[in-house]
């Protein structure tokens, strides 16, 4: 392996709203008003926890006032089954995917190719076996060519060719499973032993690209406090996972997800079980291009890939973070300035903003810690100058102004929402506006027009002898 040596902070431009693996979970700030998606659970019985707010029956649509924050809808109610709970939309084309979460057999998580309009309105195109259960991310390889997915209870990371003509996702063409995730096949737990024991065998939870080379990727593993990196070798078939190393994290903290900061080598990554925010310093190392060596590093080691810069609490000091039941991390996203970070809290119900010292590799300062609006936080998003809260199990959606000046939001606006899973925003000028139909008055118009020229040409042009 050989280091790489960085030489300044090299500023990265924030992308289309569209996440590609090297830009995701950066969105880019726009005056237009938005479609909300709010993702729901279908089928609680199947799921890998028990989630508490009512059912859903899919994807339901939004729009937001980019001026006001103000909902408006839903606009559509997409009957999208069973439990979506991620969505990714693909970089060119009107095309969203969602995943599905389930545990009940083996590969029943799915992800399903939808065309999107501006109405709010899902049709589906095709649906496919995600090779795995609980399917929790999903990301697009830069080529637009493959996707890769993660399931989050058989730690299994796979990916997916997609059709270059119309964007829908093919079978899964390669696959990897985290070492210790046999034990779901050898001992089929359910999910109060999950519950009850979150870290007794492998979680994978989500797979983000760094946006410097865009050579690497990165998945979080839960159940044993790591960091796994591969590459995606193209050059076979349509990919395949080449894995390179594992960064081992402090024990119990359960990393959850992760983001990049596009103009500092940083990773942020959510700890879901001990509620905390961790700053990895990001140095590059290239393997050799014959090794097959997989490379096993500390974070507590100064010169590992991911090396710890800085660790602190999302919930307020007052407020027990040991115990996991009374709250949890969801939740991680980083400001579309780059500036500040968000995480939300689940039980604590709340929003922690923290301040990015760009000059000082990214390092965090708690600035605010917000009431969701709601009860059980699982996600929210950015819309503009807006953030969209989905409370689960209050079964609502809050949107907050944020104010840039002083890092804190003001609630704008709240809707009914049942059990809101995840949130995804969209400028609604980036989808394409369908072709405008005809009226049926402009109908009737032309099929009366047609009839009279048939009467004349067959009685007064057809009985002509001279012609």
């Amino acid at each position: 392996y050989t280091a790489v040596e960085v030489s300044g902070n090299h500023p990265t431009r924030l992308p289309h709203p569209s996440s590609t693996m090297a830009d995701v979970n950066i969105i880019v700030p726009t005056e237009d008003d938005s479609i909300i998606y709010a993702c729901t659970y279908t089928d609680n019985e199947i799921l890998a926890h028990i989630p508490k707010g009512e059912h859903g029956e899919g994807i339901y649509a939004w729009s937001l006032n980019g001026k006001t924050g103000k909902l408006t809808g839903p606009l559509a109610i997409n009957e999208v089954t069973p439990n979506p709970a991620f969505l990714l939309k693909h970089p060119t084309k009107d095309v969203i995917y969602a995943s599905t979460e389930c545990i009940h057999k083996e590969e029943c998580g799915e992800i399903i190719s939808l065309a999107a309009t501006p109405d709010g309105s899902l049709k589906e195109l095709g649906r496919v076996s995600a090779g795995g259960r609980s399917t929790c991310y999903l990301t697009m390889h830069k080529s637009n060519a493959v996707m890769a997915a993660v399931n989050y209870w058989d730690a299994i990371v796979t990916l997916l060719p997609v059709n270059k003509s119309d964007g829908v996702v093919k079978p899964v063409c390669n696959s990897h499973m985290q070492p210790g995730a046999q034990y779901v096949f050898d001992k089929n737990p359910d999910r109060v032993e999950h519950w009850t024991h979150r870290q007794r065998w492998p979680h994978t939870h989500c797979f983000v690209t760094e946006p410097y080379n865009k050579r690497f990727h990165f998945v979080p593993d839960l159940g044993v406090d790591k960091i796994w990196w591969y590459s995606i070798d193209t050059t076979k078939g349509a990919g395949e996972l080449v894995l390179h190393g594992g960064v081992q994290l402090k024990k119990e903290q359960g990393p959850r997800h992760a983001v990049f900061h596009p103009r500092v080598r940083s990773m942020y990554i959510v700890n879901e079980l001990k509620s905390t925010v961790s700053v990895l310093k990001y140095q590059e190392k290239v393997p050799d291009s014959v090794s097959t060596e997989v490379l096993e590093e500390d974070s507590m080691d100064p010169s590992a890939t991911l090396a710890h810069y800085q660790t602190l609490r999302t919930l307020p000091d007052d407020f027990e973070s040991n115990d996991h039941h009374k709250s949890h991390a969801s939740e991680i996203r980083l400001h579309p300035s780059g500036k500040f970070l968000f995480i939300a809290n689940r039980g604590h119900d709340s929003i922690a903003v923290y301040s990015i010292d760009e000059a000082n590799h990214g390092e965090l300062t708690l600035v605010s810690i917000t009431p969701s609006g709601g009860v059980f936080p699982r996600n929210f998003n950015f819309a503009g100058k807006f953030v969209v809260v989905g409370n689960q199990n209050s079964n609502n959606l809050t949107v907050f102004d944020f104010d840039m000046d002083q890092g804190t939001m003001k609630v704008v606006d709240t809707a009914a929402q049942p059990s809101p899973n995840f949130i995804f925003a969209l400028p609604a000028s980036c989808l394409s506006a369908p072709p405008k139909r005809l009226s049926m008055r402009v109908h009737i118009g032309l099929l009366l027009f047609f009839l009279v020229f048939w009467i004349y040409a067959a009685f007064f042009v057809g009985h002509r002898a001279d012609l």
